[in-house]
């Protein structure tokens, strides 16, 4: 009858990985080096800049709220948005597009249809400069008006709010120096 020896330290592991006994300590330590390029982490990564990402920054900077207000007209409510445009370089505006945060204070059926309003997850329609046109060329140190119709007349306390609670926010697409540009701005 044999016996066989009890297991030695490491026995395990050097079944599991296949290796004889003891062969791995005769082999000696191999150092293993980092291989390729470092990865950056999740947190540290930003995208790359591209010349649209880099003007459509430059003509968000120029581009600032001044205030909103509210006035009457035939029944209905205008929410007006005064806005300065600060560049030497002109800027055209394609569209303004309001996009409402959950629980807005203006319920889509009370938005004139000449703003298209709609739902694509969240409420937004359709700015208009002056009331009038969708497109825009902005100048250097010009003031201008970006305006929505609501159909009915709001109480005082419903205009005090509008102007102070915040809405959402504005995306803008147009062309900034020969450049196709989208930004928003907080409304």
């Amino acid at each position: 009858m044999t016996t066989t020896p009890p297991p030695q330290r490491g026995f395990l592991r050097d079944r599991l990985f296949g290796v004889l006994d003891n062969l791995l300590a005769q082999a000696g330590l191999i150092v293993i080096g980092f291989v390729g390029p470092r990865v950056k982490s999740m947190r540290d990564w930003n995208p790359p800049r591209t010349a649209e990402s880099a003007m459509s920054f430059e003509a968000s900077r120029s581009l600032k709220f001044l205030r909103r207000a509210t006035r009457k007209d035939d029944g209905s409510t205008i929410l007006s948005f005064h806005i300065r445009y600060d560049s030497p370089h002109r800027l055209q505006i394609s569209s303004a597009t309001l996009v409402f945060l959950e629980g807005s204070p203006v319920p889509e059926a009370d938005i004139s249809p000449k703003h298209s309003p709609i739902t694509l997850g969240l409420p937004q329609c359709t700015l208009l400069f002056d009331g009038e046109s969708e497109a825009r060329m902005l100048s250097s140190q010009h003031e201008y008006l970006l305006e929505l119709t609501i159909l009915r007349d709001l109480s005082p306390e419903e205009r005090d709010r509008i102007t102070t609670v915040k809405l959402g926010y504005i995306a803008f697409t147009g062309e900034f120096r020969d450049t196709q540009v989208r930004f928003h701005k907080a409304a």
